[in-house]
């Protein structure tokens, strides 16, 4: 009987050691890969990050030179906030000041929204909300230019190119006459756009791109890309869309994007995060005093 358990008891903790081995590797390994993270820089987990002050997308001021908001806000409901996945947006109809013709001005729906922080919401585009809503899609999305007026853009000399990962563009807000920074890639923003059919029979465009960690990008594919980054320790992104029954293609919608971005772009870009700041240690404010310390 002594042999017999001696032998069973040697038999047991033989059985026990691959378990055991297992589990040192995991520690191991646990710990392997928080002192890599830790001297590489990397950020697997991301933090949420909002604009100066929070400013909201909501405070977009309704007049500009060449465009204003007809009516008011449209207020989102709590129900429309939680599908939406986000209580910072805007939403609402701007029409042309002075159009080219008289009696026939344009007039776009500007929507956008703003995510940051573990982004794990699929963003709600034209074609997927449009189609789910019962609008007859007409053919496939496709991509086009959105021209920006660079003779009044400025380029950010004290901004490293290599750093950002391109050139930094300056914009003058006309109705504060602050120069911002603009997301990189600027020189070919893209609007994606996609024509519908609505109940009534009327054709409209629907375009949008993401601004994504200090970047503009044309598809939701291109997000985690960029808001993922492993040495970013924070992730935002925001929708910009504009639709409009007053274009007659894609390309005219790309158009009158652009002339609205060359008066509201650098007010749209105070409300979210600088990256440059972000990239160079001044923000958020919390980031730069631990950073001093």
């Amino acid at each position: 009987m002594k042999t017999q358990s001696g032998t069973s008891n040697r038999s047991g903790f033989a059985h026990m050691i691959p378990v055991v081995c297992a589990a040192f590797l995991l520690v191991l390994s646990a710990g392997v890969i928080a002192i890599v993270q830790q001297s590489a820089g990397l950020h697997f987990s991301k933090l949420p990050i909002y604009a100066e002050g929070n400013l909201q997308l909501r405070t977009l001021p309704a007049e500009y030179p060449s465009w204003r908001m007809i009516g008011t806000e449209r207020q989102v409901s709590t129900e429309e906030a939680k599908e939406l996945g986000t209580e910072n947006s805007l939403s609402r109809l701007i029409i042309e000041r002075n159009p080219s013709d008289p009696d026939a001005p344009h007039v776009v729906d500007l929507h956008m929204a703003y995510y940051t922080g573990m982004i794990d919401t699929v963003p709600h585009v034209p074609e997927r909300c449009n189609v789910a809503a019962g609008v007859q899609a007409l053919g496939n999305p496709v991509v086009v230019d959105i021209p920006i007026d660079f003779s009044i853009l400025v380029k950010n000399t004290e901004a490293d190119p290599e750093l950002h990962g391109g050139t930094v563009w300056q914009a003058r807000s006309p109705t504060t006459f602050r120069r911002v920074n603009l997301p990189v890639g600027v020189e070919n923003l893209r609007l994606r756009v996609s024509r519908f059919r609505d109940h009534r029979g009327e054709d409209f465009y629907a375009g949008y791109f993401f601004i994504t960690n200090g970047e503009v990008v044309s598809s939701a594919n291109q997000i985690r890309l960029r808001a993922f980054r492993l040495k970013d320790d924070y992730a935002y992104y925001c929708k910009v869309q504009f639709t409009s029954g007053t274009v007659r293609s894609a390309e005219e919608l790309g158009v009158v994007a652009g002339r609205m971005l060359d008066e509201m772009f650098a007010d749209i870009m105070v409300r979210l995060p600088d990256w440059v700041e972000v990239k160079e240690g001044r923000y958020p404010p919390e980031r730069a005093a631990d950073g001093a310390s």
